[in-house]
């Protein structure tokens, strides 16, 4: 007949309850791991969908813009052939018309995005788990900060060059008059109050100065370098980096 050995039962008792103790440790550990991990997940959705909320912004913005400087290029091109060619002769109208046409700017501001800026450069990137799309919105980040700088000269030119030479070469308050809408939307009426001037003036002498259309010409080339370098190296990681962000929050 066997013998009860208390003390050979406390061992067993004790050997399961340390695995017991280890389990325990273990499952918190999991759940923590588990917990934490599903935390940074849900971070991660909320940086991807305000990243991609953003991101679909600009591409409606892109082009609007687009759809402008297009407006904006056909304006001072007509302005500078009508200057140069005598085939290609403008009313006076026409002329307020379209002076009022190149007169408009897109500034910088519209290209500001702050969950961008928030992942490159405030330290948030470690959040995105997905290297590839990380890797594109750098390359957008770098686009859309080259694109800012072409930008940055439209203004200058703007405000540095063409408003100050209308001021003293053109009637500012009769070419604001003749504008009805912002180039390229014609939704967006603009409107400036009706001012009755006693002697208009007439615009056309504008043509034959030879600073005038050495202005035009400096405009269609800023224009120029915005359409080509800028949009295009903007457009393809936009698009690209919509799409990964799309796909990312669908997993």
């Amino acid at each position: 007949m066997a013998s009860f050995n208390p003390s050979r039962q406390s061992i067993n008792w004790l050997f399961l309850e340390g695995v017991a103790i280890v389990i325990s440790i273990l499952l918190a550990f999991w759940i923590d791991a588990w917990w934490g991990e599903r935390q940074q997940r849900d971070d991660e959705r909320v940086v991807l969908q305000s990243l991609l909320d953003d991101l679909r912004q600009k591409k409606v913005t892109l082009a609007a813009d687009r759809r402008h400087r297009e407006a904006v290029l056909e304006s001072t091109t007509k302005l500078l052939r009508a200057a140069t060619d005598a085939d290609h002769r403008l009313s006076n109208d026409e002329i307020d018309s379209l002076i009022g046409g190149i007169s408009w700017y897109e500034g910088e501001s519209a290209w500001e995005s702050a969950p961008l800026n928030s992942l490159m450069m405030g330290g948030s990137s470690s959040l995105v788990s997905n290297v590839m799309l990380l890797q594109k919105l750098s390359s957008l980040h770098v686009s859309i900060t080259r694109l800012r700088y072409d930008y940055r000269n439209e203004e200058r030119f703007h405000h540095n060059i063409l408003i100050p030479y209308l001021i003293y070469n053109a009637n500012l308050a009769q070419i604001n008059m003749s504008i009805e809408h912002e180039p390229g939307d014609p939704e967006m009426r603009y409107f400036f109050p009706e001012i009755k001037i006693s002697t208009p003036r007439n615009h056309s002498e504008l043509l034959s100065r030879a600073e005038f259309q050495s202005l035009l010409a400096a405009k269609i080339d800023l224009y120029g370098d915005l359409f080509r370098p800028g949009y295009l190296s903007v457009e393809e990681p936009l698009d690209e980096a919509i799409a990964l962000l799309e796909v990312e929050l669908t997993r």
